[in-house]
């Protein structure tokens, strides 16, 4: 189960060092990750996981 955590990893860096990179090298301010975002990408990984699990066994049926 470490690729929830791999994608929760990505879904905050990704929002990290996007917008909040950019708006911190504009306004010159030091903004905090939010940490909460890799349990939410986390989150979104296990669905899509368990989703994608239940296509598969569908069709082999």
């Amino acid at each position: 189960m470490i690729f929830p955590i791999l994608m929760g990893v990505g879904y905050m860096a990704v929002e990290y060092l996007t917008f909040n990179l950019a708006n911190m090298i504009t306004f010159n301010v030091m903004n905090n990750p939010e940490f909460l975002m890799i349990f939410v990408g986390a989150v979104i990984a296990v669905f899509g996981e368990a989703v994608g699990l239940l296509i598969r066994k569908v069709i082999k049926n």
